[in-house]
């Protein structure tokens, strides 16, 4: 799956949780730009791995469904959606 989301490869190490909240603010403005719904506040889980970043919102998750993730770029530019990680 890496491969075909054109995602290299990195070290365990080098995936965090991000908690600088200005890092937090952009990835929500570009989950909300990428959805479609400007202004919606929410309460993510940002993570690097030093190539980009994935947002997870488990206010999008869904009883019975699979939970999503949304991957970016450093500069986070939308790259791709995840189901079922």
């Amino acid at each position: 799956m890496r491969q075909t989301l054109g995602i290299q490869s990195a070290n365990a190490s080098k995936v965090a949780l991000v908690m600088k909240q200005a890092t937090c603010q952009a990835a929500v403005t570009a989950l909300n730009t990428q959805r479609g719904e400007p202004n919606v506040q929410r309460q993510i889980w940002l993570y690097t791995w030093g190539v980009g970043y994935a947002v997870d919102d488990p206010g999008l998750d869904v009883f019975g469904r699979d939970p999503v993730l949304y991957l970016f770029d450093k500069n986070f530019v939308y790259k791709s959606t995840v189901l079922g990680f």
